[in-house]
């Protein structure tokens, strides 16, 4: 009987470590699987920013790009489009408070006291597939020595980290 308690000991910790020690495929809860951001600069300093993001969404109501500090930017244009590439109901000023089934198939911005947050509904849980596309007014700015450049963060710091982002900058 000894032996026996001892031999059921001994398999549960190996069941155990076993576990432990089994490669998890399980993101947690919405991880962003990957990034691609392409940005367009237009002639007149413009850019057109194209977001395709890839996620599981395993809890909330929304997904949503910040965008502070603007300067002289401005927001000229925004859609917000599913894994079709259908574009999603454009609701203007966004209600963070509403339900998920209210904001399901829908985007709009939400105004915060240092920028906007581009929001969009998440519709369904599991893994999501969504491209956000957006228009800035004075991107490009010049510089005193007669050239010009940009200054933007693309990324987030506070992002839920990813290991597959890509970025291209075009003119």
């Amino acid at each position: 009987m000894v032996k026996l308690k001892r031999f059921g000991w001994i398999l549960f910790i190996a069941l155990f470590l076993f576990v432990l020690a089994s490669p998890q495929d399980v993101l947690a809860e919405n991880q962003i699987e990957s990034t691609h951001i392409k940005a367009n600069i237009g002639e007149d300093g413009s850019v057109i920013i194209r977001d395709h993001r890839i996620f599981y969404a395993e809890e909330g109501t929304e997904h949503y790009i910040s965008l502070d500090n603007l300067g002289e930017s401005a927001l000229l244009d925004f859609t917000v489009y599913d894994e079709q590439g259908n574009p999603l109901e454009d609701v203007g000023e966004w209600d963070i408070d509403a339900s998920f089934s209210d904001k399901a198939g829908k985007y709009g911005i939400n105004y915060t006291g240092s920028g906007i947050e581009l929001c969009f509904g998440l519709g369904e849980y599991g893994r999501r597939e969504f491209t956000i596309e957006y228009k800035l007014s004075n991107f490009i700015f010049n510089l005193s020595d007669g050239h010009q450049g940009f200054y933007w963060q693309f990324i987030n710091p506070d992002m839920d980290p990813t290991e597959n982002i890509q970025i291209d900058v075009q003119t």
